[in-house]
């Protein structure tokens, strides 16, 4: 519809003046094209879109956009977020271990400007695919789970 009613991206563009696409990883790639080669276009500077999210976290295989293109053709300018406001201090070190295409650091400050973030813990664990949960039921890792639930425990298999 967008594509041959062109009356429709001028009727968004002309609401809005900011539109946000959060988690764009796992934005259909038809929405996506939308909102990049439809409404973008024909705003023509009149209109801010932000796509927000991390494309190593895509919960989905197939159909998803990847705005590397837009990026690499400077449709689209790539804004790295390397603060990190959310994890504790230990899952920020286990994360720029695991990932060689970002680093990110504590970003929370207490009055003093030392780093606020929680100090917490992390482990990585690694399995292939003959993981065995009953197995794994009985390390040191899970000393005090209650497997019985996995809700309670926040922990999904």
């Amino acid at each position: 519809m967008f594509e041959h009613h062109s009356l429709l991206s001028k009727i968004l563009y002309d609401k809005f003046d900011f539109i946000f696409v959060d988690e764009h990883q796992d934005t259909q790639r038809a929405v996506a094209n939308i909102f990049l080669e439809h409404i973008k276009e024909n705003a023509t500077k009149r209109l801010c879109l932000g796509f927000f999210g991390d494309k190593k976290q895509s919960i989905y295989d197939t159909g998803i956009v990847d705005i590397q293109a837009y990026v690499d053709n400077g449709q689209v300018t790539e804004i790295i977020k390397t603060d990190n406001y959310r994890c504790s201090q230990k899952v920020i070190t286990v994360l720029n271990q695991v990932r060689d295409d970002l680093t990110q650091q504590p970003a929370k400050k207490d009055a003093e400007g030392k780093i606020a973030n929680k100090e917490g813990s992390a482990t990585f664990i690694y399995s292939d695919n003959a993981f065995d949960l009953s197995v794994f039921e009985k390390t040191e890792y899970v000393n005090g789970w209650d497997f019985s639930n996995a809700k309670k425990q926040n922990c999904y298999f």
